[in-house]
């Protein structure tokens, strides 16, 4: 039975999912009133590239940035359990697929999750046939305790009304004008794009740049979010496309 406030939580938490228009919008006001509706004190979100294989398109609420992009550079490829988790198309505990002692063991839970005190995770992946869509990682700190089944299946309502948004908005759209998107980009995400646009590999372009692998792929993925592209092929398209840089 859900508290007075709890109701009054998930009805915000259902108009959220019919008026956002963007990806980013829908899970990061959805996960916010998760957090508040499900007792979590973290939210990480990122949606998966099949080209790029890594996660991208970050929402965070309670995680400090920079250990967020050494997640991002490093430790998603070091991730004991979300690819675990990935292939659960209902909402699920960490538990349920590595114990809360073997994790602590890891490098990724003493390294990445302890520093900002991630401890019981609850983790829905939002699918379309094989394309993932979209993920919400909700986290809770050791003193708080693991999340219960009550919480789970809640997860589980919510994520389909998740799911069916994040398709409709899959729906592909004509994205950014060139110069614009170019605009978007740091100069590091510059300096990849075009060594990219070259037909450099991704160790190539880390040797050139002096950046580790796992960097490349990252800043990788944030051009491929910021431009509106899937791939190598499609951004090399946009690049001949855009306007010269100014002298």
């Amino acid at each position: 039975m859900l508290t007075d406030a709890q109701e009054h939580t998930l009805l915000g938490l259902l108009r959220d999912v019919a008026a956002a228009e963007t990806s980013v919008e829908l899970r990061r006001d959805v996960g916010g009133r998760l957090m508040r509706l499900l007792g979590a004190d973290y939210l990480a979100s990122y949606v998966w590239s099949p080209r790029g294989e890594c996660f991208g398109s970050r929402v965070a609420l309670n995680m400090s940035d920079a250990n967020l992009t050494r997640y991002e550079q490093y430790f998603q490829f070091h991730d004991p359990i979300t690819h675990r988790l990935q292939v659960y198309r209902r909402a699920t505990c960490v538990e349920e697929v590595m114990s809360e002692r073997d994790l602590m063991r890891t490098e990724f839970y003493t390294d990445f999750l302890s520093v900002d005190g991630l401890h019981h995770g609850l983790n829905y992946f939002a699918w379309s046939g094989q394309h993932n869509l979209g993920d919400l990682r909700l986290w809770r700190q050791r003193r708080h305790g693991p999340f219960g089944e009550s919480e789970r299946r809640v997860l589980d309502a919510v994520g389909a009304a998740l799911t069916s948004a994040l398709t409709r908005m899959a729906v592909p759209n004509a994205g950014p004008q060139p110069s614009a998107a170019w605009a978007a980009l740091t100069d590091r995400e510059r300096q990849v794009a075009r060594a990219v646009a070259r037909g450099m590999t991704d160790r190539e372009v880390g040797e050139t740049l002096f950046m580790s692998y796992g960097t490349v792929r990252a800043h990788l993925q944030h051009i491929y979010d910021k431009l509106a592209v899937r791939n190598r092929t499609e951004l090399s398209r946009l690049l001949l496309q855009r306007a010269p840089d100014p002298a």
